[in-house]
């Protein structure tokens, strides 16, 4: 590999971090850690984010990496490079969830398309703007019931009262 080749791969692994930590998270914990080595990009789980409560089996904590993951291969296919993922590289270090590499380069690989997306989120809350919502926006209130004799409606069941202790 000559040295333009190398400054290339090694900026293409920087930009690859860098727009994986982009990623939308569960809860936006965040929850990955990124290494940039010689040839590549490890992404790793973070369990100090994760949420015990939430996410006890780290289903979320996963699913949220994976999607760093996505960010940082759209990045290298940006960059025109092929990107090479190793799942689950090393059984015995269950936090190192995948490893991300430059394959074949400069070629046109369909998935960096996506790369401008990542700077332009989608959000996921439309935004609040002032005055009465649009006619037939809102859900119409149901019919009032009619008065009078007839059926009434009743309730659940009352529980019978405590005896006295």
């Amino acid at each position: 590999m000559t040295i333009a080749t190398e400054r290339v791969v090694s900026r293409t692994l920087r930009r690859a971090a860098e727009r994986g930590v982009l990623a939308p998270s569960v809860h936006n914990t965040q929850p990955w850690r990124f290494v940039v080595t010689p040839g590549a990009v490890e992404i790793r789980s973070d369990r100090t984010r994760r949420l015990t409560v939430l996410d006890p089996t780290l289903r979320q904590l996963t699913i949220s990496c994976g999607c760093a993951l996505l960010n940082a291969r759209v990045a290298m296919a940006a960059a025109g490079f092929e990107p090479v993922v190793e799942r689950f590289p090393d059984p015995m270090d269950p936090d190192l969830l995948a490893r991300v590499s430059p394959g074949r380069g400069r070629t046109r690989v369909p998935i960096g398309e996506l790369d401008a997306a990542i700077d332009d989120p989608p959000p996921n809350r439309p935004a609040l703007r002032g005055g009465p919502a649009p006619h037939g926006a809102l859900p119409q209130p149901p019919a009032p019931a009619p008065s009078g004799p007839g059926p009434r409606a009743r309730g659940p069941p009352r529980p019978p009262p405590a005896a006295p202790a």
